[in-house]
């Protein structure tokens, strides 16, 4: 089975460079105040001073901006607010790549392109427990917040140390939040069917059917998570990482063949 991962590798290389009224009382004391009873001459009530005019419009502008916020407040929500067109989880996968991608026609999401880019290059091939374990949650969160806000992140080249466990986790985090499977709703069935074949070679050709059936996003991204996992699997002595557990269900947010009959298929000779 590795030969033919690695086989695969010579077709696929690795991954390329979001009205308030007045009381009845208090109308009738408004009424009272202004006539004078019967009986009295009606005299002149004196003019309010500047200072009692301006304590009144004082007060209608604090009970205005308690209620309905000032413009300060409107201000300083505006520049909190998340920016909702650069939002990359939770989307369909065609929409992520429009929002940030690494590069012009080359159609993977930026936010899985720097995870692995993140991994390889601090060598998660060799932690155990790689996709297993579980990294800091508010490290999570803070990516996650941070993909979604600007759309694409430099892990690598920022200056900032991130648990290999939280990148690992935000990883699967984007592909199990994918509103779809990676193997798309039409095709998802037919690659779980392939287990039934018997013939090893009857599996190979079939899968890769499949694989050349897929829109081009959904094979570019499973083309990337295939080279990046193989190098994972090939050190799984160090990782204890079987072929298994990194094809788990939580991870390509589907249902994959069962590991022991899973054979990868050469992909289209047509890559981007």
């Amino acid at each position: 089975m590795m030969e033919e991962m690695e086989r695969i590798m010579k077709y696929t290389g690795t991954p390329e460079p979001r009205n308030v009224s007045p009381s009845s009382s208090q109308v009738v004391a408004v009424v009272s105040s202004n006539n004078s009873s019967p009986g009295q001459s009606s005299t002149r009530r004196d003019r309010p001073h500047d200072d009692q005019i301006s304590g009144k419009k004082n007060s209608r502008k604090t009970f205005f901006s308690n209620m309905f916020g000032s413009k300060d407040d409107k201000k300083k929500y505006h520049d909190i607010r998340p920016d909702v067109s650069k939002i990359v989880f939770g989307i369909p996968l065609n929409q992520a790549i429009s929002v940030a991608r690494i590069k012009e026609e080359y159609e993977l999401p930026a936010v899985i392109y720097r995870c692995i880019e993140y991994l390889v290059a601090n060598d998660a091939d060799k932690e155990e427990g790689i996709y297993r374990l579980s990294g800091a949650a508010m490290t999570l969160k803070h990516l996650k917040d941070r993909f979604n806000t600007e759309g694409d992140v430099d892990l690598l080249h920022q200056g900032e140390h991130y648990d290999i466990h939280a990148v690992a986790g935000l990883l699967k985090l984007y592909l199990r939040e994918l509103p779809t499977s990676v193997l798309t709703r039409e095709l998802h069935m037919k690659f779980v069917n392939v287990v039934d074949l018997l013939d090893r070679r009857d599996r190979i050709n079939e899968l890769g059917h499949l694989v050349s059936a897929l829109p081009l996003s959904n094979y570019t991204l499973l083309r990337a998570l295939t080279g990046h996992l193989i190098r994972i699997v090939q050190n799984s002595e160090i990782n204890k990482m079987t072929v298994s557990s990194v094809f788990a269900e939580e991870f390509v947010a589907s249902s994959p063949p069962n590991s022991s009959n899973f054979s990868l298929p050469s992909p289209r000779t047509q890559v981007p």
